[in-house]
């Protein structure tokens, strides 16, 4: 497990651009542990962008820092696919714009 410098940490603040967005206490990184699998796992943050370019930023920081990427999206998923594997648990839920649809090619921007 990589562990997160102060310096990594205020470059990731600037990334997301708002505190309230980057979550680090115990009781919010334990809530963000499961979905609603069985399984549990606790990231090293929590971290919710706002568009989809914070959302690239965050990956590429997290990449430059050796830390895996969780996305997530409501957690309700039965497989465990949005319990964290340690790193960055990436809540998708502020992307919630839908840019375009395409129904004849069955495709949706979102």
């Amino acid at each position: 497990m990589s562990s997160i410098s102060a310096e990594a940490f205020r470059e990731l603040l600037t990334i997301v651009g708002d505190g309230r967005y980057v979550r680090v206490r115990v009781a919010d990184r334990y809530v963000h542990g499961s979905d609603a699998s069985i399984e549990w796992a606790e990231p090293q943050v929590v971290v919710y962008p706002g568009s989809a370019e914070e959302a690239r930023a965050v990956v590429a920081w997290a990449a430059r820092h050796g830390l895996a990427v969780t996305p997530r999206g409501a957690g309700t998923g039965l497989s465990g696919g949005a319990v964290p594997l340690d790193g960055i648990l990436l809540v998708l839920t502020r992307l919630d714009e839908i840019p375009e649809i395409d129904p004849k090619a069955r495709i949706a921007r979102v």
